[in-house]
């Protein structure tokens, strides 16, 4: 007899037997069209891009996030750098 790893209903947290298992495991990644949000509005795309990608996909969901704080710094060190001060 083959022994299977218990596998959890995705709706319910049910065990089912993985003969029964209606459920596909693997995941699409999301596009990287993600990372145009945090490199066009900054912090704010960020923001966005992390929260609709949280639940799903959250590394790349932090990632977005670690992105829009690096593009902020770079704005921010962009703007003081041409501003004259007296």
């Amino acid at each position: 007899m083959v022994q299977y790893p218990e596998k959890f209903c995705n709706k319910c947290g049910n065990k089912v037997n993985l003969s029964t298992f209606q459920y596909k495991d693997d995941k699409q990644s999301p596009t990287y069209w993600w990372y145009v949000f945090p490199l066009v509005f900054a912090i704010f795309g960020g923001v966005t891009a992390w929260a609709l990608l949280r639940e799903k996909h959250y590394k790349m969901a932090t990632n977005c996030l670690l992105v829009s704080i690096g593009v902020t710094f770079v704005y921010v060190i962009i703007f003081v750098s041409n501003t004259e001060f007296k």
